[in-house]
């Protein structure tokens, strides 16, 4: 009988694999996937509920994740791959769709508060790749009835990541501004 999961993280970064260790904690039954072998090694052992596979999201292949939660952590790559990874995590019957988004998909504030009512004009590609994978997800979620949520996240910090490690090792200079900045900690997004 085929290995069913709790949960699948596609893109197991920085911010997955906390989430990875926090449900593993939890004894629930994780996959994990990363691109390649060698990225997942990079994760060590995550405990025995949870599996890693080298993979990307338009290919997880016949993994047991009906009923599991998916959370897409990975950056948009080609064109329609949350559109594929749609599909198949509907007819797989997964429970949810979480895709992890950047607020890098909303124009700048001008000196203006931006909140989600702020108009949706990213600055750069990452951001308009971002948007375009926002929308394959919701579009195409809902024409299958998949559960979703989008999550627009500000830059991340916490261990070794962040403004304040690049002080200390001198690879960040502060620039003199009036501007404030939005911000996670790792654990808080968990």
């Amino acid at each position: 009988m085929a290995k069913t999961f709790d949960w699948v993280i596609i893109g197991c970064g920085y911010t997955g694999l906390r989430l990875a260790k926090r449900l593993a904690a939890d004894h629930l039954r994780v996959l994990v996937c990363r691109r390649s072998q060698e990225a997942l090694d990079g994760l060590g052992n995550l405990g025995p509920q949870t599996t890693k596979i080298a993979s990307d999201k338009a290919n997880l292949g016949e993994w047991g994740i009906k009923g599991a939660v998916v959370v897409d952590c990975a950056p948009p790559s080609e064109l329609n791959a949350e559109k594929k990874m749609v599909e198949f995590v509907s007819k797989a019957g997964a429970r949810k769709l979480v895709y992890i988004s950047s607020t890098g998909v909303y124009s700048s504030g001008n000196d203006k508060w931006v909140d989600e009512s702020h108009p949706l004009l990213p600055l750069g590609p990452r951001g308009v790749r971002r948007l375009r994978a926002e929308v394959e997800c919701r579009v195409h979620a809902q024409e299958r009835g998949l559960p979703w949520n989008v999550l627009r996240v500000p830059a991340i910090y916490g261990p070794h990541r962040g403004v304040h490690d690049r002080l200390r090792r001198k690879q960040y200079k502060p620039i003199q501004t009036d501007t404030v900045v939005s911000r996670i900690h790792v654990d808080d997004l968990v």
